[in-house]
């Protein structure tokens, strides 16, 4: 669900109240979205440690999601109000690397003396 949830983020199509989202019958259907929550839960950990703020934004989103999303069953699988609350985690991490691009690739030009105030 975490997967989708993002997709969601990013590509808001096909929203609706309530997915009926089949439950996993076969390990096969969770293993590799399983390995890519997992890579991303432990890149926030390697985040956390060499840029804290990107790192603090990936566990915060993991953290805020936890009780609502987690291995204990639950009726309704997919409903996309869970998300509510991690997708300002979402839009900020986006936000800021956005900025971040932004930053690496025009110049600074306050120190340009084409700009300065006359």
């Amino acid at each position: 669900m975490i997967l989708h949830y993002l997709r969601l983020a990013v590509l808001p199509d096909r929203l609706c109240f309530d997915h009926w989202w089949p439950v996993a019958q076969a390990w096969r259907e969770i293993a590799i979205p399983g390995v890519i929550v997992i890579s991303l839960l432990v890149g926030s950990l390697l985040a956390l440690r060499f840029r804290p703020a990107v790192g603090f934004l990936g566990l915060a989103f993991f953290l805020i999601l936890a009780p609502t999303s987690s291995i204990i069953p639950i009726f309704d699988l997919c409903v996309e109000h869970r998300m509510y609350l991690p997708l300002a985690v979402v839009v900020t991490l986006f936000v800021f690397g956005f900025l971040e691009g932004v930053r690496r690739i025009l110049p600074d030009q306050r120190h340009d003396r084409r700009f300065a105030p006359a």
